[in-house]
């Protein structure tokens, strides 16, 4: 019995971080493709690029 429970935790937790990785690459996805859109809508607009940021440093 107790091992049932193990293997049925262990399924849920797996099950869990699968969706929570497949909503972060979604977010990830949506941001990115929504950047490539502005940048080149101002590229056509023949707007100048925005200045780089500072790189961060741990």
């Amino acid at each position: 019995m107790k091992d049932l429970l193990v293997v049925a935790t262990y399924i849920v937790v797996l099950f869990s971080v699968i969706a929570q990785a497949g909503t972060i690459a979604g977010v990830v996805r949506r941001v990115s493709s929504n950047r490539s859109r502005s940048d080149a809508g101002a590229k056509e607009a023949g707007a100048p690029e925005p200045p780089l940021a500072e790189p961060f440093i741990w």
